[in-house]
């Protein structure tokens, strides 16, 4: 198990810890960023999904998909609204909810809260 700390966030912004503005030095110390590092079998598997992920036929941004964006968005900004503005709703359908394997420095990871 790994936790991402003050120095992590740092290093991943390019910048030194002093230079972390409070808000953010406030959120880092409040939130969980523990993860795991995959590898092996695991590893291999995720990298397989990616490349077969790579190869469909995935939808292209653009002009043409504004209709499809705005409807989305227009449904998520309904749910805001009628949850009691909260914040969850506002996360895009297209999101991939619960176990995400995320790519940091050059290791794929799975945050300790997807693990549930």
């Amino acid at each position: 198990m790994h936790e991402l700390d003050i120095h992590d966030f740092a290093n991943l912004f390019g910048t030194s810890t002093h230079n972390l503005p409070p808000e953010c030095q406030k959120l880092i110390a409040e939130y969980n960023f523990k993860y795991d590092i995959i590898d092996g079998e695991m590893r291999e598997n995720e990298i397989l999904h990616i490349i077969k992920l790579i190869d469909s036929d995935l939808s292209v941004s653009g002009e043409s998909r504004l209709e499809s964006w705005e409807k989305g968005w227009d449904e998520n900004l309904r749910l805001f609204q009628s949850s009691g503005y909260d914040a969850q709703e506002l996360i895009p359908m297209y999101y991939r909810r619960g176990r995400r394997v995320l790519r940091m420095m050059s290791n794929y990871i799975i945050p300790v809260y997807c693990l549930h």
